[in-house]
């Protein structure tokens, strides 16, 4: 039966908070309005008729904010974006950028700079006269920075350098991360054989040098210090003579005593037999040797070195311009991307690929980007840019209409919304629809009951049609039929009331105080309703938030909803220059849970911090809650004295509550009355005024419902103030009202239709109809199962799961066609039942094992699975599945399975991985046969034979290595060369600090360094530098400070005889060449800075020059 309710012109319509249904049609509050683009629903009366175009706040006839349609503020006008010159800020206004720039992203965030004039290089979000040292001009009058080896430099790469980064190790030895030396166009950390350091750029020795320390012949010096200094020490083609290294022939492009001219013009020296190509003309075509053999250009992956011969590129390079990964010019097809002079695979955040493969910078605006240089282009943007959203490749500062924010991208707004704050809620709706909740729904759309009585009579219809053709089979015998016509009750009025009540609208208004020195508002705010207090909202939160005055409310909402004392409310949100505005609305939707908050309310209070961002709260309402017309709420008021110390409860109908005590909550005094059976739904608003007062209102909508009077109510005190009751505790009673006399309550729902089953009871019996029922007839085999059968497949065969006389077999199951209840009516399908451990293998089970389980080798069809065998299965008797050891399929419990049944290949005859080996390949079930490989020579077990799947480490590498917590890793012989120490346990643990390789974990136990930052070792430390009075040697591949020899104050290598300076102070206090002498021998003399000069070569001794 169906309860058809008389339809309203006002059902289903809503007028948004600021207006209200009348015949159908929504009438604003006074200064309210209702969008153009809004055909209904919440967006109803939304809009403030006296503000400007696009403005959703003023000040004085000034707009203080923009709506989503034109977001940005400039000079009080509403705009869709900030002109050139501006960026909008934070709170959606338009900024004037610096004077300096262009365009920008910000205060200090320029993009662009004037073309020429002071301010005409772009570096680091400003505008700059040139652009400083460590960067370049990337052909953009964009300051890019340089290779950081480089002061000052061309270009990105290592190759591009004007200038080094000065280190005083160049006064002896550098480590390679250290690199104060200029060769050619790449900061080197010394310079390579054939030149030398003149000053912090490498210049080339003389000709019959192998190594020098400048660039005449007295200048060679021994590169094998540790023999003696004989002819192969020299240059190639020159000898040893009178303590010189010298050539045969000075002149260039000749050789030999009687230096003849080089075969071949190019060459600037060549062999003792003139053929051979040493060094070839620098000024001259082919300046680059190769093999004896001067070249136009050097072959492919190869660069001409600082002294003209041909070397090979870096391996990562198809092409190069020097030395090591950073001087690439072309790259392979592995690596196709270039990234300051590196090879790359792809290019790093921030960089994108050009025409011509070279990674480059995303533009300003991009955080990553599909194209350089390109604001169309990004892939994500910078999150703490005013440009933080990604749209359609652009970042920008507002999502437009029809999207909103989400992870840092504007996703599109569902396809009936025309605006919304997140997926699925809706704040704008295309024409025609209108918004509810949050939905753009059809205009008009809801529930309706239209043509279900149509539907109740067209099945009785049906019914009368089965029984007459005789096959409504019920399963009884049937003497005669009758059927009783769809009831469809009268209209049923609510008992109580004859309109809706009118739900309370209160409105909170923060008006905000001044920013502090970042810009911020300080402090924050909760909200309290009726004794409970919500979390803190930070207010430069909710000012930041309110861009989106949705996701504001959103924020309030939630928190005020937690609150125990509120079943439901619904925000609004607004804001201004001076106040922030919330607009809440209480027992909002159509299913509120306990309590109502129905009917006139306490005000909401609003608690802010101590900072000085709130300057005062106003509270006040806005629409006061009512209850039905010609209706109260009855209630009681129970209030207890400041001096009362007991505990109280409640007493109704033989119940008691629970003990309370006299400081209990509005909650806690309400969930202890409702646990009564005499109380239905009540609300407890709490008071305190000297006195401790709980006003208690009942509401009709509970079980069981309250009208007029209260419920009979008892308070019941313990404690030390028992015998004061009068004196402490007070319980007064309202009544309520109510337009119907309780004692004719029932007849009056009665003779309004309110009850329509009892009413339908009152028919008389002829309004059955009678129906004509002939007999069902049942037949084995015709294809209709009845209830007389088990089953009907359309046979009479046997052995198909539903035998000759319509009975199920063993073994079977039958579905019939109808879909729904017992399946008489239908034709039965049947088929085995799969895993019942009865092997019907003349229906197609090729196994059945008494269950369903996959990998036990009968599947769950009753198939026979990859690498099982299956045999024994019966009509009483389950199969039995075993693996196949050797056939090549690893299946159950084997470990392996190699294809045979040998030992000693790795897989053993029984299917398990022997000692020593790894099996790889095969996968259960599948038909991959496994491969075996012996262990590495590092491991006793392994899982593979890489040497990283170790099980267990053999004798002669002890040490493990890796994540060994899951099993498995790689055995060491010493965890040095790694960059670990081993710890107490054998395990390979990395170094810590800046060490290279350690003995240890402290920075203390250093072997050697690599870091550019502390590249020398002094003693088992990293250091930045060596002292003064250190040299810089090299020891077993690290660099290490060594002291200097006594005499010297400082040196630049071991002994006596390597001294720089003297200690003037000293006994040794004379510089003699490279030694600390007490004083000057007799041929020289002592000269400035108490060195010690030659004499003329006539004197014997002298005490000048």
């Amino acid at each position: 039966e169906l309860d058809i309710l008389a339809p309203s012109p006002c059902d289903d319509i809503s007028c948004g908070t600021h207006g209200a249904c009348h015949l159908g049609q929504c009438v604003c509050d006074d200064g309210w309005a209702t969008p153009a683009w809004c055909s209904g629903g919440d967006c109803a009366c939304s809009i403030d008729a006296t503000l400007p175009s696009g403005c959703e706040a003023q000040t004085g006839g000034v707009c203080t904010s923009c709506g989503s349609g034109a977001p940005y503020l400039l000079d009080g006008q509403c705009r869709s974006d900030c002109p050139s010159g501006w960026y909008s800020d934070d709170v959606g206004r338009c900024s004037q950028c610096d004077s300096t720039c262009t365009t920008c992203l910000g205060p200090g965030q320029c993009t662009s700079c004037d073309d020429f004039g002071t301010h005409a290089y772009l570096y680091g979000g400003q505008c700059l006269l040139t652009c400083p040292d460590g960067t370049y001009d990337d052909g953009t009058r964009t300051c890019a920075n340089c290779h950081a080896s480089c002061t000052h430099c061309t270009g990105p790469r290592s190759t591009d350098c004007i200038s080094c980064r000065y280190h005083p190790c160049a006064r002896s030895v550098c480590p390679a991360a250290v690199t104060p030396f200029l060769d050619g166009s790449t900061c080197v950390s010394q310079c390579p054989s054939g030149r030398y350091p003149d000053g912090t750029t490498c210049q080339p020795c003389h000709a019959a040098c192998a190594e020098c320390h400048g660039p005449s012949l007295r200048h060679c010096i021994d590169p094998t210090p540790q023999t003696p200094f004989v002819g192969s020490d020299c240059a190639t083609g020159a000898s040893r003579l009178s303590g010189w290294c010298k050539l045969p022939c000075d002149e260039p492009g000749k050789y030999g005593p009687f230096c003849r001219s080089c075969k071949s013009f190019t060459c600037s020296e060549c062999s003792a037999d003139g053929v051979t190509c040493l060094a070839c003309r620098r000024d001259w075509i082919r300046p680059h040797l190769h093999q004896g053999v001067c070249l136009e250009v050097c072959p492919t992956a190869m660069y001409s070195s600082s002294s003209g011969v041909c070397t090979d590129c870096d391996s990562t390079c198809e092409s190069c311009d020097g030395p090591g990964p950073e001087a690439c010019v072309t790259c392979p097809s592995s690596r196709p991307f270039r990234y300051r002079g590196q090879c790359v695979a792809s290019c790093p955040s921030g960089y994108a690929a050009s025409g011509d493969s070279e990674c480059r910078a995303c533009d300003p605006s991009c955080l990553g980007c599909s194209a350089p240089s390109s604001s169309s282009s990004c892939t994500s943007c910078e999150s703490s840019s005013s440009l933080a959203l990604l749209l359609t490749g652009t970042c920008i500062a507002v999502c437009p209409r029809g999207f909103f924010a989400d992870s840092g991208s504007c996703r599109a707004c569902d396809v009936a919304c025309a605006h919304c704050s997140a997926q699925g809620v809706c704040t704008e709706c295309h024409q025609g629809l209108e918004l509810r909740s949050g939905a753009c729904l059809a205009k008009g759309a809801g529930y309706s009951t239209v043509g279900t009585e149509l539907s109740l009579i067209n099945l009785v219809s049906d019914i009368k049609g089965l029984a007459a053709n005789g096959t409504l089979d019920t399963g009884y015998p049937v003497a005669s039929m009758a059927v009783k016509p769809p009831f469809v009750p009268l209209e049923r009025l609510a008992p109580n009331s004859s309109s809706a009540p009118t739900t309370e609208i209160q409105r909170v208004e923060i008006r905000i105080g001044q920013p502090d020195g970042s810009g911020k508002l300080p402090g924050t705010v909760a909200l309290s309703f009726n004794g409970e207090t919500t979390g803190e909202l930070e207010l430069d939160l909710l000012l930041r938030v309110l861009n989106d005055t949705a996701e504001a409310a959103l924020m309030v909402e939630s928190e005020l909803n937690l609150l125990t004392t509120i079943g439901n409310v619904a925000v609004s949100a607004s804001r201004n220059e001076t106040s922030l505005t919330f607009e809440v609305v209480f027992h909002a939707g159509d299913l509120v849970q306990s309590p109502l908050n129905l009917g006139p309310l306490p005000l909401l209070q609003a608690v802010p911090s101590a900072e000085a961002g709130v300057n005062s709260v106003v509270v006040d309402v806005v629409r006061k809650g009512e209850p039905d017309a010609n209706f109260t709420f009855p209630e009681h008021r129970l209030c207890v004295t400041s001096s009362f110390a007991g505990s109280f409860n409640f007493a109704v109908a033989n119940e008691t509550s629970v003990g309370l005590a006299s400081n209990a909550s509005a909650t806690e005094v309400r969930d202890a009355l409702q646990a009564l059976d005499a109380v239905g739904e009540a609300e407890v608003f709490l008071s305190q005024n000297g006195s401790r007062c709980w006003t208690i209102r009942y509401y009709a909508e509970g079980d069981p419902p309250h009208l007029g009077q209260p419920p009979a109510l008892e308070v019941r005190t313990t404690g030390e103030n028992r015998r004061r009751l009068s004196a402490d505790v007070s319980l007064d009673a309202s009544e309520g009202a109510t337009p119907f006399d309780e004692a004719d309550l029932d007849d009056a729902l009665l003779a309004e239709g309110a009850d329509a089953e009892e009413a339908a009871l009152t028919r008389n019996a002829s309004d059955f109809d009678e129906v004509a029922y002939t007999e069902v007839v049942h037949t084995c085999g015709d294809g209709i199962r009845t209830t007389a059968e088990g089953c009907d497949d359309g046979n009479n065969i046997g052995g198909d799961g539903c035998d000759s006389l319509c009975r199920l077999e063993v073994g079977f199951a039958c579905v019939s066609s109808r879909p729904y209840g017992s399946g008489v009516g239908g034709i039965d399908t049947c088929s085995p039942v799969c895993g019942d451990g009865r092997q019907i293998f003349w229906a197609g089970e090729a196994c059945d094992d008494n269950g369903t389980d996959i990998g036990d080798g009968c599947s769950s069809n009753c198939t026979v699975e990859l690498g099982y065998s299956c045999v024994g299965g019966s009509l009483t008797a389950p199969s039995i599945c075993n693996t196949i050891c050797g056939d090549g399929v690893r299946a159950g419990t084997e470990a392996c399975d190699d294809g045979n049944q040998v030992d000693g290949d790795g897989c053993s005859a029984s299917c398990a991985i022997e000692d020593g080996w790894a099996c790889s390949g095969g996968a259960h079930g599948i038909q991959h046969t496994d491969q075996c490989e012996p262990c590495d020579d590092s491991c006793e077990t392994c899982v593979d034979s890489s040497g990283l799947g170790c099980s267990a480490c053999a004798a002669a590498f002890p040490f493990r290595d890796g994540d060994w917590m899951v099993g498995v890793g790689a055995c060491r012989q010493s965890c040095t060369p790694f960059g670990k120490f081993a710890n107490a346990s054998g395990h390979c643990i990395a170094c810590g600090g800046l060490c290279s390789t350690c003995s240890g974990p402290l920075s203390t136990d250093c072997l050697s360094c690599s870091s550019a930052d502390a590249a020398f070792l002094r003693g088992s430390t990293c250091v930045g530098e060596c002292l003064d009075s250190e040299y810089v040697s090299q020891l077993g591949g690290s660099t290490v400070c060594e002291p200097c020899h006594e005499s010297c104050l400082e040196c630049s290598g071991p002994g006596s005889t390597a001294c720089l300076s003297c200690d003037g102070n000293g006994t040794l206090s004379f510089f003699d060449d490279g030694s600390c002498v007490s004083a000057c021998p007799a041929n020289k003399f002592e000269g400035e800075n108490r060195t010690c000069a030659s004499c003329d070569s006539s004197c014997a001794s002298c005490d000048g020059a």
